[in-house]
């Protein structure tokens, strides 16, 4: 397992300080991937894509309401599929 660590957690590092994502897409977030760019290289020497996460737009509608509930105090509940 911290042989898994050290090799995760420095591209985790490198991502964060240069404003990458890294981990799981949020629900509420889509990702857009640009072209090649000779600004970022992985360790192993090829060129990065730029990467925006951006508001889904669909989605974010579902989370604002769920906070609007939340702060109003009411309780969530669970919606069968019909």
């Amino acid at each position: 397992m911290e042989r898994l660590r050290s090799r995760v957690l420095p591209g985790i590092a490198d991502a964060a300080s240069q404003g990458r994502p890294s981990g799981p897409l949020l629900y509420g977030y889509a990702r857009e991937y640009g072209a090649p760019t000779g600004e970022s290289v992985s360790a192993s020497g090829s060129r990065r894509r730029e990467v925006r996460q951006v508001i889904n737009e669909d989605q974010a509608q579902v989370v604002r309401q769920a906070a609007r509930d939340t702060l109003a105090g009411i309780r969530c509940t669970r919606r069968r599929a019909s």
